[in-house]
């Protein structure tokens, strides 16, 4: 399986999914561009369903490329990349 595959949304996120989605309605959109994680496709989901649009994945959309991360849930609080934003 690919690790693209393996992140869940909490059952906080699926409900700020729905969220999104009841904010953005009324505005006209008629595409959506997401980062292929799986998290990210499970955030949008709901509105492009609300909007009956397609989501297209952009690779270079990908906001995290640390496969290690991807089945845990974590505060950004508390995860410190060596990049120098601590």
């Amino acid at each position: 399986m690919d690790y693209k595959d393996k992140a869940n949304l909490s059952s906080l996120g699926k409900e700020q999914s729905k969220d999104i989605a009841n904010i953005l309605k009324e505005y006209d959109i008629d595409k959506i561009y997401s980062s292929p994680l799986k998290r990210c496709i499970d955030t949008i989901t709901p509105l492009a369903k609300e909007k009956n649009c397609d989501i297209e994945k952009v690779e270079n959309f990908r906001e995290i490329t640390s496969p290690e991360l991807q089945d845990n849930e974590f505060s950004c609080k508390n995860y410190k990349r060596d990049n120098g934003y601590g």
